[in-house]
Parts: C-alpha cells; sequence; structure tokens
C-alpha cells in the first residue's frame, strides 16, 4: 500500500506527500501564532514571501486542457461520469465604498449528463454554488466542469472552511503555483492540466418554469488535451469494482486525510491526533479519530459535535473516538490497522453506556434518512470509561466486566441476534457487501438502530 501510495502521490506532482502535509501543518501554525514583539512579526515575512509563491498562476502559452477544441460540443460520452469539479463565481458584490469583488468557488458535485448538450447540476442544499445562483440577478449563471485532473479531484473532493481555496492547497502542496487558464465560452478560470474542460451556464428562467429540483446547464465548449481517453469512475456500491480504480480511490483518501488533519488541528481541536476513513480507507461515512490528552465525561461527543460542525465533516454518520493509552508506553495506536482498531473498542466500548445519537446533514443521496439531506448521526466513544455509568448496575467498575469477543457480527434477518458481538448489522444476504460502507449507506443512525439485551451485555443492532 504504501507504494501505491508513493506512485498516487507522483502522479499528482508530488514526491512526499507525507512530507508535504507536514509542512502544511508547520505553516497553519505559524500563520496562527499570535505576534506581540516587533522581531516576533519579521519573523513571518519569510512565511509570507513562500505564502504568495502557492497562489494559482496564469497559464503561459496555450494551456494543455485546450489542445483540442470541439467544434460541435457532444458530452455524450461522459454519461458514465457521476461527479466532477465545478467551478462559478460569486455574484458581484461591493464592500462599502471599494470596487466590485467576486471569489472562485470550486466544488465537487454530482452530475447527470442528459444527451449531447446538457447535464443536470444535482447541488446539495448547502452548496454555496447553489447559494451563488439564488442570489445572483443575472439571467444566466455561468459555469465550467473539469474533468480528468487527479490533483484537481483531490482538492475538489475536501469541503474547505470558506476562506481556504483548494487551488491554493493544491498549488502548497505542489510547492508552486498551478497553472489556471481561462475557459473558452465563459470567464472562468480551470486548471490547465483538466484532461476535460466543459463550459456552460444554467438558464433562471428556464430553470424557474421548469420546476425541475436540479438545473440543467447548456454546455457551450468542450477542450481537452490530446489523445486521452475520459476517466472511469469509481462506484463504491459494487463489491466486483475495478481493482485499480479502488485502489486509486483508497490512496487518494489517505491524501485526503492528511490534509483535512493538517486544518483540523489548527481550526478545530489541537488535541485531534489522527483520523482515517473506514474500511481501508472507502468509507467517509465513518470516520476513526484518535485523540489525545487526558479522558473526561462527554470529551468523546465533544469533539464530534465540533466535527459534525466543521464544513469538512458535515456529512459524515458515525464517529468512532479512540485514544493513546500511557501504559502503551510509547506504542502509538495505528488507526489504519484494522486489528489494532477492533481491539482498542472492544475493551473500551459498551453499546448502551458509550454510544451518543444526534441529528444532522447527510448526503441528499442518502435514501435511509426520513428526511432529505437531514437524518441520524452516531457518535462511538472508546476511549474508555471515566465515570459512572448512565444506568444503574451493580458492575459500575467496567474493569471487571467481560469484553464481547467479537466487534461486528454481519448476519441475516430473522437469524438470532449473537451475544458475543458489540455491533450486529443486519443485512438482507449476510455474505455479500458486508462492510460498514454498506451499513452506513442503507441505514439511519437513529431510525434503523436498537439495542438488544440489558445493561452492560446489550448488542447495537444497526438495520441495513
Amino acid at each position: 500500500m504504501e507504494s501505491s501510495l508513493k506512485e498516487f502521490t507522483q502522479l499528482i506532482g508530488i514526491d512526499d506527500f507525507s512530507e508535504s502535509s507536514k509542512r502544511l501543518q508547520e505553516f497553519l501554525e505559524e500563520v496562527s501564532m499570535p505576534r506581540t514583539s516587533s522581531i516576533e512579526r519579521m519573523k513571518i515575512l519569510p512565511v509570507v514571501k513562500q505564502f504568495s509563491e502557492w497562489f494559482p498562476v496564469e497559464s503561459k502559452g496555450y494551456p494543455r486542457c485546450q489542445e483540442i477544441v470541439q467544434t460541435k460540443p457532444d458530452a455524450s460520452v461522459f454519461e458514465g461520469i457521476k461527479s466532477a469539479v465545478v467551478t462559478a463565481k460569486t455574484p458581484l458584490r461591493k464592500r462599502g465604498s471599494e470596487q466590485e469583488e467576486q471569489e472562485d468557488l470550486v466544488e465537487m458535485l454530482p452530475l447527470n449528463f442528459k444527451g449531447t448538450e446538457s447535464v443536470e447540476i444535482c447541488w446539495p442544499a448547502y452548496s454555496r454554488i447553489r447559494d451563488a445562483f439564488y442570489e445572483s440577478i443575472d439571467s444566466q449563471f455561468d459555469m465550467a466542469i473539469s474533468i480528468g485532473d487527479t490533483l484537481c479531484n483531490l482538492v475538489g473532493s475536501i469541503n474547505f472552511p470558506i476562506g481556504i481555496s483548494p487551488w491554493f492547497v493544491a498549488g502548497f502542496l505542489k510547492n508552486k503555483g498551478i497553472e489556471m487558464a481561462n475557459c473558452l465560452t465563459e470567464n472562468l478560470a480551470v486548471p490547465a492540466e483538466s484532461d476535460f474542460v466543459l463550459g456552460g451556464y444554467i438558464d433562471r428562467n428556464e430553470f424557474k418554469k421548469s420546476g425541475a429540483m436540479y438545473p440543467v446547464m447548456h454546455i457551450t465548449g468542450i477542450s481537452s488535451k490530446k489523445d486521452v481517453a475520459v476517466p472511469k469512475s469509481f462506484d463504491k456500491t459494487k463489491p466486483d469494482s475495478d481493482a485499480e480504480l479502488k485502489e486509486m480511490e483508497i490512496n487518494k483518501n489517505r491524501c485526503i486525510e492528511q490534509i483535512i488533519l493538517s486544518i483540523l488541528r489548527i481550526t478545530v481541536y489541537p488535541e485531534i491526533e489522527d483520523i482515517a476513513f473506514a474500511d481501508g480507507g472507502l468509507c467517509k461515512d465513518v470516520v476513526i479519530v484518535k485523540l489525545s490528552g487526558a479522558n473526561y465525561q462527554g470529551k468523546a461527543l465533544r469533539i464530534a459535535h465540533a466535527l459534525w460542525g466543521s464544513s469538512m465533516f458535515k456529512l459524515n454518520k458515525v464517529f468512532v473516538i479512540v485514544r493513546e493509552y500511557p501504559e502503551t508506553f510509547g506504542k502509538k495506536l495505528n488507526i489504519r490497522n484494522s486489528e489494532e482498531v477492533r481491539k482498542q473498542i472492544l475493551e473500551n466500548y459498551i453499546p448502551r453506556a458509550n454510544t451518543y445519537f444526534t441529528r444532522g446533514l447527510i448526503d441528499e443521496r442518502d435514501t435511509s434518512a426520513p428526511q432529505k439531506g437531514f437524518g441520524g448521526k452516531m457518535c462511538i466513544d472508546a476511549m474508555g470509561a471515566v465515570s459512572a455509568l448512565p444506568f444503574d448496575n451493580a458492575e459500575a467498575d467496567l474493569s471487571k466486566i467481560s469484553c464481547k469477543s467479537n466487534l461486528i457480527s454481519f448476519i441475516s434477518s430473522g437469524e438470532n441476534i449473537p451475544k458475543s458481538s458489540a455491533i450486529v448489522i443486519v443485512v438482507d444476504d449476510k455474505d455479500k457487501d458486508a462492510s460498514l460502507m454498506h451499513a452506513t449507506a442503507k441505514a439511519d443512525a437513529i431510525a434503523n438502530t436498537s439495542y438488544v439485551g440489558d445493561g452492560l451485555t446489550a448488542s447495537l443492532v444497526i438495520k441495513a
């Protein structure tokens, strides 16, 4: 896996991604440090100089993404692509007496290509591009779609906090500003290394009259590099998906974890040691979070709410919170090792005592939620006991309680609930799709969960 991750990072033009993420962490710490003396303020000047080198730059000469220009746009070849990086601009604004300003908006949005000259933009309610569309008063709303650039897809997949540009982060990772090119038909800048660029617009009056849920972007121009094929999309709903695409998706998510982690430590809480997506890096709905520092009642839930409140994890459904223990004598818990995580949870997690539920934003395409885009969320606290349990029991000392022998069991409907498992997931066919990714995609954290058993011996049951 390490060799394939190295190959992936080299593919996006980065020699050592761990070094880049470490540099990002150091940079964020440096610029956020309070400075009271003149000498301390002078120390930031080299950082500011380097800071300017990471901003996007205009492409010199003829951009590669425009080597071929279609005289008659045909978007039918992109029907297999279900999401891509979309670029738009905020409406013109004035700040007091200052000149009007516009901000570039970049988001990875679900798409539904329709025919040769149109694509449905399935933007969620919380999309900033959607907000810009409704705020704009122009009859046409310009947009551009970038397809095929690996680094573009990487940073476009992250919901950065407002004020952090994905293109700036991309420039930071490469240690030089990425080249941008003006879209041929719209006044929008897109990465010059994109394999394909589709320019177009949404007709406001047409969308209003149609009464449709999502608008249609009319494609006005398509350009591309020479000799490039339309990239295949990884479909996580299919167990037999292309192995090479699966490996690339895992490596992309590993890079996303490190970028997010660097930002979280500054903007949320410094005690967040590490984060990892479940199912080997494929399942973003279930995220394992490792914390440092002392434990106390409610710490896991406090961190979970902070993460759900951040833009980067607003759609997450399940957080599993673990921590390092002093008795490990310096041995680090590897949250990407499934066996280590399983042991950590079994030793510290009691379903009735350490499971917390709330409601919040989820992906609008998630059909398990009682309401579109709004459903249940779950926090599994596997940090260990710190105080009395929330129910009466003679064995309040957790050290006297025998642990479950199995963390997760998958069973078919109608089978008896195994008492040996902490979490039991009920599926239609236990031999197929037996993964957390499958369970969270088809289950609501509140509506489809229950406890079976009494007190400390109960199991958490999820009906997927």
